[in-house]
Parts: C-alpha cells; sequence; structure tokens
C-alpha cells in the first residue's frame, strides 16, 4: 500500500487536449494496480476510493482539477471526465472554447467591445 501513495498514475497529466491517451494510461495503471473496482462502489472501500481519487486528481493540471475536485467518488470523477473530454461527446472543444472564453477580459474597452470579443468565439 504504501508504494500506492506514492506512484505516479500517468506520465502527463490530463490538460483537455489529451484525454484518450491519458484515460487509456489511467486505466491501464488503476487496472494493474488491483484498483479498478471503483466502477463498483459497493465493493470499494473507502480507503481505496481516497487512494484512487487522489491519483485521479494528481494526475490532471491545475485548471483540469478544479471542474472535478469536489466530487464525492472516484467513480463519480471518472465517469464526469469522460463526459467531459471524450471525443463522443466533443467534450475537448467545449473545454478549449471554455479557455478561450475565460481568457477574453475588457481591459478598459466597452461593455460591447467585450461581449462582442465573446460573441466571435
Amino acid at each position: 500500500y504504501v508504494q500506492d501513495l506514492y506512484s505516479i498514475l500517468t506520465p502527463e497529466r490530463l490538460d483537455g487536449t489529451n484525454y484518450t491517451e491519458w484515460a487509456l494510461n489511467a486505466e491501464n495503471r488503476i487496472r494493474g494496480r488491483k484498483r479498478w473496482g471503483c466502477s463498483n462502489p459497493i465493493s470499494f472501500g473507502k480507503y481505496e476510493n481516497c487512494l484512487v481519487k487522489s491519483w485521479l486528481l494528481d494526475a490532471m493540471t491545475k485548471d483540469v482539477r478544479s471542474l472535478f475536485i469536489r466530487l464525492p467518488t472516484a467513480k463519480k470523477i471518472s465517469d464526469s471526465i469522460k463526459e467531459t473530454y471524450s471525443v463522443s461527446q466533443d467534450g475537448s472543444k467545449a473545454y478549449q472554447l471554455y479557455c478561450e472564453v475565460i481568457s477574453v477580459k475588457q481591459n478598459g474597452g466597452s461593455i460591447i467591445s467585450y461581449f462582442a470579443k465573446l460573441k466571435k468565439l
């Protein structure tokens, strides 16, 4: 158990654009550590849940982590990540748009100009 606490889940952190590769790495590593039980919360103990939650959250960039950190279980985090970033949901595009929207600043311009910039996105 001690080595589980300090081991890295994936070589790259989830940044919103690399979901497919990240998810494959994460699943393989969690399965390899025999902790894939998060798909069955009834048989998944509190320790294992906290362990997998910490692996998942530590394997994300700060911005991405902020979207999922308040979710109560590893299963909910895993499902939400998939829903947000999987290609079938076009979540990566949505995340990219989200990043662009939050980067737009008024910078002393008029409110009309500010909303025009947002609308162009």
